[in-house]
């Protein structure tokens, strides 16, 4: 989630701060974010329909009690709080939802797997990557803040382009002064202060656009800082020299909010993922030196290592994620309408190819979408969608027959349902894929009758192949890993050279 490899490169642009420096100030909340860090740890009780906190008195559900907490924090510091939750699906990030359903499918395969094996706590934290936070975990703390009058918005489609509005426009017009999130998103759409890695405790990592575009005497002088104490580097001359030349900090002095979301773009984001071998250095380096979209793009087409890579529509879908970070459908608060982030350019507003940014919605719609009164998802009342009626895992499943259930593969989006496709509604018991156990035993038989077929030699030929592919390339290794494994070859051989000689003393004192 976020700009790949972003938060590696710029830890030293992050201040640590206390969330009470905030004292009397509006604060947006990125709610996906919080109800996902209080489900996660949940996740396999919420994936077998088990729900454990219902047998506490007063408990509530831990998607729930996690962002109550921390609301509860940002209240003892007099800070107003703004919630905002996704809201419908956004065109330009379906390739990234199937993308990240397929994985989580794969996920919690592998953890019914290791449930089968008797590997509990692997298959726990398995499920833990699968964990996906619906519209009605969303719903469950919405009526919550309805009830202690917390101010919250449903957004038209992402949430963090719904912030990012928030962050541009004037408290006294619904804006807030810093975005609490861990989405490093936000810097794409241009947001002033993020505030990442919030705890209980109050602290923050503070990211400020000032600092990140500003001069960078100060943050090269705490990166060398960082190096040297993560490197276990002592105060010389010649040591921090070395150091110099061995690393340089990653700075945007003098860039503009244009170059920074193209830097984004080209490094991976969540609505286009990078070229092979483009990351978040080697898209720094081309925008530092092109400085606009139609010579970064130029240069990576001239490169004989991306032209392969270069797949047809590639430039002008780097085009249409820079148009949704910038214009972006979301809520005007003033106005009760949905509009765009900024201004759009006039060749932009004269095309007709905008449905990427979001199709329009009815102005009453939008308004019980915001309200939270309206799934975004079916555009129905939430009290038409059997809300609670099966637990959350099943509260927006469609009716399906078993057959449906065990063949059909689905993916969700971190506001899609997490069902278990191998699970009926209500049944603990995993239903066994007939169609798919088929295949695999017709795929065994052919690959015995093929093996049965082959000379010996080239029976030996592919063994070695299979050794060859199980074999552990060293260098890949971290380097505490090199030297245990070297340590482990050192004692068998100490161990066999002990065991020969003891075997040549027993010789010789009792020959045969």
């Amino acid at each position: 989630m976020g700009i790949d490899g972003f938060h590696q490169y710029t830890k030293h642009y992050l201040e640590r701060r206390h969330i009470q420096q905030y004292e009397r100030q509006r604060i947006g909340i990125d709610a996906s974010g919080w109800l996902h860090r209080g489900g996660v740890h949940y996740a396999w009780d919420i994936h077998m329909n088990q729900q454990p906190w219902k047998n506490i008195t007063g408990a509530q559900a831990p998607w729930v009690e996690f962002p109550i907490r921390m609301l509860n924090m940002l209240l003892s510091h007099d800070i107003e709080p703004v919630f905002v939750f996704d809201g419908c699906q956004s065109p330009a990030k379906a390739p990234t939802r199937a993308m990240r359903a397929a994985k989580k499918e794969r996920a919690r395969e592998r953890a019914m797997e290791f449930q089968s094996q008797g590997r509990q706590q692997d298959a726990a934290r398995m499920m833990q990557q699968a964990f996906d936070v619906t519209h009605d975990m969303a719903k469950d703390l919405i009526d919550e803040l309805r009830k202690r009058q917390i101010e919250f918005i449903v957004a038209p489609y992402e949430a963090d382009a719904q912030l990012a509005y928030l962050a541009n426009i004037p408290v006294d017009k619904g804006g807030v002064h810093a975005i609490m999130s861990e989405d490093s998103d936000l810097v794409a759409y241009g947001c002033r202060v993020v505030l990442f890695k919030s705890s209980l405790d109050g602290y923050v990592e503070e990211l400020r656009k000032d600092v990140l575009l500003g001069p960078s005497e100060d943050v090269v002088k705490r990166f060398m800082a960082l190096e040297e104490e993560k490197a276990g580097f002592v105060s010389g001359d010649e040591k921090k020299t070395s150091l110099k030349k061995r690393t340089r900090p990653v700075t945007f002095d003098g860039w503009t909010d244009d170059q920074m979301c193209l830097l984004c773009i080209l490094s991976g984001c969540d609505f286009l993922p990078s070229i092979h071998g483009m990351g978040f250095k080697r898209a720094h380096e081309i925008v530092a030196r092109a400085k606009t979209m139609d010579k970064a793009l130029r240069q990576i087409r001239q490169n004989k290592r991306w032209q392969p890579y270069m797949k047809e529509g590639y430039v002008a879908n780097v085009a249409k994620a820079f148009q949704t970070f910038r214009y972006s459908l979301v809520y005007d608060v003033s106005s009760g309408r949905a509009v765009f982030m900024r201004e759009l350019p006039e060749d932009l507003a004269k095309s007709n190819d905008l449905v990427h940014l979001g199709p329009s919605l009815d102005d009453g719609l939008i308004q019980s979408i915001v309200k939270g009164l309206v799934h975004p998802h079916s555009k129905k009342l939430y009290s038409e969608q059997r809300h609670h009626q099966k637990g959350p895992i099943q509260m927006m499943m469609p009716p399906r027959e078993p057959a449906a259930i065990a063949t059909t593969q689905q993916g969700h989006d971190c506001c899609d349902t997490g069902v278990n496709n191998n699970m009926m509604p209500g049944d603990n018991t995993p239903h066994v894929n007939v169609e798919k156990n088929a295949n695999t035993t017709e795929k065994k038989e052919k690959k015995r009758q093929c093996d049965t077929s082959l000379a010996p030699s080239q029976k030996e030929e592919k063994k070695k192949k299979k050794k060859k592919k199980k074999t552990v390339d060293l260098v890949q290794l971290h380097p505490n890993a090199i030297q245990a494994a070297r340590r482990k070859i050192r004692d068998y051989f100490k161990t066999k050279t002990t065991s020969a000689n003891l075997l040549q003393t027993n010789n010789n004192q009792y020959p045969s």
